[in-house]
């Protein structure tokens, strides 16, 4: 569902985003020579909460406010511009919600937990949104990232059910690299690379292998991420 819906939406963004005259133009920043439409990550986005639909309530509510804030800060971002201290404060305020649900890294400590899932969902939030800088890199990073998660999940251990959305992100970044391969026919912007990130730190949280020291478990559940956390270093 999460596929179909992002391909199909994406397509009507690329229509609307034309005749709203919502486009990027080639600057003397951007390495795109061409007029391609935004707004790409709304759809993104859509279409991934439509995957999870179905899931408990609870997982719901853990994932989708927050989700919604980042993409919204996002948005605004692409069409204003929002300080770096403002993305921070936002982004802060979304991992708050989603922490005081339970999403934490393993860790010895909750003292140390806190602040550390706190760092790594804004950080990573951050990381892939640097990554979004050539047609379809992010949405393919994130998209192997996720169903790297959906392996841990299925032969590891899943008491809070993340496996579908880890398959839901998953679907998500397919079915928007459809139209984001190259030469990339719609750019996400902000309010997709911010969400992807945030998605997928937030994804990173849940891994939990049996038997495994608290150390392990958390390398294990920053591998999948390597890309965009080597790129931003």
């Amino acid at each position: 569902m999460a596929f179909l819906a992002t391909a199909l939406l994406t397509r009507l963004m690329r229509a609307l985003a034309m005749r709203l005259d919502f486009v990027s133009r080639p600057t003397a920043e951007r390495f795109s020579e061409r007029v391609v439409p935004l707004g790409g990550g709304l759809p993104l986005v859509l279409g991934f909460c439509l995957g999870v639909l179905f899931l408990p309530l609870e997982t719901q509510i853990m994932v989708l406010p927050a989700l919604l804030l980042v993409c919204a800060l996002g948005f605004i971002d692409d069409l204003r511009g929002v300080p770096a201290a403002g993305k921070l404060i936002v982004q802060a305020i979304a991992a708050t919600g989603v922490i005081a649900w339970g999403a934490l890294l393993p860790a010895p400590h909750l003292i140390i937990a806190v602040p550390l899932t706190a760092v790594w969902i804004v950080g990573l939030s951050n990381s892939v949104n640097l990554v979004d800088n050539m047609d379809g890199l992010s949405s393919a990073v994130v998209g192997v990232a996720a169903l790297s998660f959906c392996a841990l999940f299925a032969f590891g251990e899943d008491p809070s059910g993340f496996l579908p959305v880890a398959a839901a992100l998953a679907g998500a970044c397919a079915g928007f690299l459809a139209h984001n391969a190259p030469p990339a026919a719609i750019f996400m912007g902000d309010a997709g690379s911010l969400p992807l990130g945030f998605l997928l730190a937030l994804v990173a949280t849940r891994v939990r292998i049996p038997g495994w020291p608290w150390y392990g478990t958390l390398l294990l559940a920053m591998l999948p991420c390597a890309v965009p956390i080597f790129d931003t270093l």
